[in-house]
């Protein structure tokens, strides 16, 4: 009996060497865990993550919590390299997130149009009288546009601060957990921008604002000057 063991975790030993797997691996069809199916699948690479494969159509790299138990068995788990592996990923994503925002943000230059300003109309009392009516009547749309703006502006901001915060957990194989805090630096960027597009648009609407008492006091005076004549 004595014997017999050493013997057995002898052949234990190489029949584990045996089931090494050696890359490329054809599989063919794979049925994920979450039901999506790839065609035509050949395991070409694997990391502390996952799995990378060719597929009918194309390339993807899959965790191994998504493959079939039977394969992600298959493979050596190195838990705390998957850890190492998946935080300088998250930081990755997140510098180019952040690189995104920004090309967003300058590709959107934040302009800035000026107001109109108050005409200065040729002609008699009446036709100055009726430009700045016109002109005040632009105003108000543009109040009305402008609180539109900053509106939508604040709901954006507001929804983005809101899922720029989210929590990730994976659960492998083995019934290992593992849960990671994240901040979307990207959604963050967007949101300040659209802040500042709110406050761009509040401050348009106090210009219009002061250019429109400043319009109806012009026409107050032609319109005594108009009724003395």
């Amino acid at each position: 009996m004595k014997l017999l063991l050493p013997l057995f975790l002898l052949l234990a030993a190489w029949a584990n060497a045996a089931e090494t797997v050696q890359l490329p691996l054809e599989v063919g069809t794979l049925t994920m865990r979450d039901g999506k199916v790839y065609e035509s699948v050949k395991v070409t690479g694997q990391d502390a993550v996952g799995v990378k494969i060719t597929h009918a159509g194309g390339t993807a790299r899959i965790p191994f919590e998504k493959l079939p138990k039977a394969l992600s068995d298959r493979f050596p788990r190195d838990h705390a390299a998957a850890k190492k592996q998946r935080e300088a990923e998250a930081k990755a994503e997140t510098a180019h997130d952040k690189a995104v925002a920004k090309a967003d943000v300058e590709e959107a230059g934040e302009k800035n149009t000026p107001l109109e300003n108050l005409p200065d109309a040729a002609g008699d009392n009446h036709a100055k009288i009726t430009a700045l009516e016109a002109y005040v009547r632009r105003m108000e749309v543009g109040i009305e546009s402008a609180r539109m703006e900053a509106d939508n502006a604040r709901q954006r901001a507001s929804a983005m601060r809101a899922d720029a915060n989210y929590t990730v957990t994976t659960t492998g194989s083995d019934g290992y957990v593992q849960t990671y805090q994240r901040t979307n630096n990207s959604e963050l960027t967007k949101a300040n921008f659209y802040d500042r597009q709110a406050r761009n648009a509040d401050a348009k609407i106090t210009q219009a604002q002061l250019l429109i008492t400043g319009a109806n006091e012009k026409i107050d005076l032609l319109e005594t000057a108009a009724k003395g004549k």
